[in-house]
């Protein structure tokens, strides 16, 4: 019971930063960050 549970947090939050990294990548390109 105790290992599901983290099995499901952990994906979940895998989940939510993996939909994070990609909304940082859709970012564009500024003069500080020149590379996107």
């Amino acid at each position: 019971f105790v290992s599901d549970a983290f099995h499901l947090t952990f994906g979940c939050s895998l989940l939510t930063f993996s939909l994070f990294s990609m909304a940082m990548a859709r970012r564009k390109a500024t003069s500080s960050y020149s590379y996107g």
